[in-house]
């Protein structure tokens, strides 16, 4: 019985969970539109710059020197960059800072499954599956919380039709969930060819070519424009804004 009573004081004395604020947003933000007028610091890669030329670049970090960390996930390694664009070293390959990576090897039975999958003569036989295409494009595609607890949410709208010199526009949240704005990020690039990648809350990296790079990495490429047309060589170009 003590110890029951014991219990019991002790969930009455637990502060009570924080409510969330609730909103019921409108379709527009409640403080409108601007712009953010990206400054460029440095570029590597690209068709004019191939000494330090990047495979394909999925994320980006920094840390509190200003030291820039690129992730390439068809090096299988981390790029590492001064705050002047300076390569310093790498991380994860065999000659870099780091051990090398094992790759994970697939088991037998997955390898003959894959096989058996794409031999023509088996799919032949097979009822043709059904294939629904939907009819509108994925609502959100990705998001970032950025510091001071604004969440920036991306969205198909926020790439499609964009105006001349507006890479991407993004919907920004407050922290007690009011859809406060949209921002619109003014580079070069188009939104639907290159990406950009928040590293910091005044830091943005632009990948161009990334969709194409992503799209080859992951084994969906055209094989016939595979074999007539050279892939464009990613270019990476550092902003603050």
């Amino acid at each position: 019985m003590k110890s029951w009573c014991l219990v019991f004081v002790l969930l009455i004395g637990l502060p009570a969970r924080a409510q969330w604020p609730k909103h019921m947003n409108s379709a527009e933000p409640s403080s409108g539109h601007r712009v953010i007028q990206l400054e460029e610091q440095w570029r590597i890669g690209g068709p004019d710059n191939e000494e330090n030329l990047p495979g394909v670049i999925d994320k980006a970090l920094t840390d509190q020197e200003g030291n820039l960390y690129l992730l390439d996930i068809q090096l299988t390694e981390v790029q590492v960059f001064d705050p002047e664009g300076q390569f310093v070293r790498r991380l994860g390959c065999a000659d870099g800072f780091s051990r090398p990576y094992t790759s994970l090897k697939r088991a037998s039975e997955e390898r003959d499954w894959v096989r058996e999958s794409m031999n023509p003569r088996r799919r032949r036989n097979r009822t043709p599956p059904d294939i629904v295409v939907e009819p509108t494009e994925r609502d959100i595609l990705d998001m970032v919380a950025m510091p001071g607890g604004h969440l920036w949410v991306f969205t198909s709208r926020g790439i499609n039709d964009q105006p001349a010199g507006i890479h991407s526009t993004w919907d920004v949240f407050a922290e007690s969930g009011i859809y406060q704005e949209t921002v619109g990020q003014s580079c070069e690039g188009d939104g639907q060819r290159d990406a950009i990648i928040f590293a910091l809350d005044k830091l943005v990296i632009l990948v161009k070519e990334h969709t194409e790079a992503m799209t080859t990495f992951r084994g969906q490429g055209n094989r016939e424009e595979e074999t007539s047309l050279e892939a464009t060589p990613l270019e990476v170009i550092c902003y603050t804004k």
